[in-house]
């Protein structure tokens, strides 16, 4: 079994990478701002790969198409107010969504918010929680797995 640590703050979107749903028992979100509750935004969002093209038969010729660059988000949920000193748990059911296809995303709403992540997997993993956009109100804090 294994744990992964994230200290989120400020309110640029971060890719969860390395999380299998497959593989999460559960995921904390714990609000540990001084003293404001927080919303969040919990997502998936799929990035098509470019692994091949598609042929279309058109008449008696064949058209290649380009490859689909349409992303997409999805909500697990939206604006979802966490108060003061309080932990939300996913569990399982909670949070499933094909890996392959779409990563996991969190969004905070200030910039002075703060929500620890703590995502349990059934199984070892060796990717770290990494933060998408670049951002200074991350600095000094590290991401962990256990």
């Amino acid at each position: 079994m294994s744990y992964i640590y994230q200290n989120i703050t400020g309110n640029s979107a971060v890719t969860l990478t390395g999380v299998p749903s497959e593989n999460v028992i559960a995921i904390s979100l714990a609000n540990v701002h001084a003293s404001d509750s927080v919303n969040v935004d919990l997502y998936i969002t799929f990035t098509p790969r470019p692994l091949y093209k598609r042929s279309i038969p058109r008449g008696n010729d064949w058209t290649v198409d380009a490859d689909n660059t349409t992303t997409s988000t999805t909500y697990l949920f939206k604006n979802l107010t966490i108060p003061f000193a309080t932990t939300l748990m996913l569990h399982k059911e909670d949070i499933f969504y094909n890996a392959q296809q779409y990563s996991l995303g969190i969004k905070l709403s200030a910039s002075d918010s703060a929500v620890d992540v703590i995502i349990q997997n059934e199984k070892e993993i060796e990717k770290k929680i990494t933060k998408q956009s670049l951002s200074t109100s991350n600095s000094g804090r590290d991401n962990n797995i256990y």
